[in-house]
């Protein structure tokens, strides 16, 4: 993950806000919670949603840890793990949202998106660009560090971004 400003991150993650509300936006009540729609698996639109707000609340345990001086979660178990360390927890919450209706799980995201957003902005170049607390070789700044919880194999902050193809596929598959 290469690194970049605080403002690129930002609009990163705002563009991937937006279009994934954008694509909400055109599925009703039911078609949000359909099962199976989504990623070729037994996820809804509502579950990518509560998926996304799942990354994002991450983050902000990241930078939680970060500040006391800890390896992240997500450093030690997913990025250094084996193979696939995300899916279990991942899966129970996605299991935990599901029970959620929409309009909660919407909050969630829109919740921690806020946060973040608020997070980013309070920090300043110093800030963003320190060093890990703890021994990192590979995200040893705290900007490429919270990149790389948000991001995906599309760069930097782009994990909302990674799934914009399925859920527009299924938002197209209503509309034909």
């Amino acid at each position: 993950m290469g690194q970049v400003s605080r403002e690129e991150a930002v609009a990163t993650l705002a563009a991937g806000r937006e279009r994934l509300l954008a694509l909400l936006g055109r599925l009703g009540e039911d078609e949000r919670e359909r099962r199976g729609t989504i990623g070729g698996g037994d996820w809804s639109a509502k579950d990518l949603l509560g998926h996304v707000a799942y990354w994002q609340e991450l983050a902000l345990d990241s930078l939680a840890a970060w500040r006391r001086g800890e390896v992240p979660w997500a450093e030690a178990e997913v990025f250094r793990g084996p193979d696939g360390a995300e899916h279990a927890p991942n899966a129970a919450d996605v299991e935990r949202k599901r029970a959620l209706p929409y309009e909660e799980v919407l909050e969630v995201h829109e919740r921690t998106f806020r946060a973040l957003i608020v997070e980013f902005h309070g920090f300043d170049d110093e800030t963003w660009w320190s060093k890990a607390p703890y021994p990192a070789e590979r995200r040893n700044r705290l900007g490429t560090m919270l990149g790389a919880v948000l991001g995906s194999d599309r760069g930097p902050f782009s994990h909302a971004e990674i799934h914009d193809d399925d859920l527009a596929a299924y938002v197209g598959s209503l509309n034909t």
